[in-house]
């Protein structure tokens, strides 16, 4: 039987997405805010994969995830960092990483987080079998 090799790929997205609070005041506000919103910040991710990854993406039928928010202050709670996932998630299956971001396509989500004033930044990485 011949067992799949184990394949990671990283990438980082500049600043910082959009946390839980901004998400619900734009739907709030109006149901196409959030549409226009989501469009924009998966073009963000999408973006930030592809300058990212230098060699061919590798695509995957699972992966586990591990995202490192690095955000300018201590001010956001995590839960509403977090929030950007949504976009991430979106992200990674648009640009082809997976087909689909269902649970049977997404294993496990790892979040940490750090601050750094000069340089926030997400950092993702993806790993599964190839």
């Amino acid at each position: 039987m011949k067992k799949n090799k184990i394949e990671t790929q990283q990438f980082t997205i500049l600043g910082s997405l959009p946390g839980m609070s901004k998400i619900i005041d734009a739907a709030k506000i109006h149901w196409s805010n959030y549409s226009k919103m989501k469009k924009k910040y998966t073009n963000i991710v999408i973006e930030n994969i592809w300058e990212s990854i230098n060699s061919p993406l590798i695509k995957y039928d699972e992966i586990d995830v591990d995202i490192l928010w690095i955000e300018p202050n201590r001010k956001r709670d995590y839960d509403n960092i977090m929030g950007g996932q949504k976009f991430i998630f979106d992200g990674i299956r648009t640009a082809g990483i997976i087909s689909d971001d269902s649970q049977k396509h997404i294993g496990s989500i790892t979040n940490h987080f750090d601050t750094d004033k000069i340089n926030p930044r997400i950092i993702v990485t993806v790993k599964g079998e190839k």
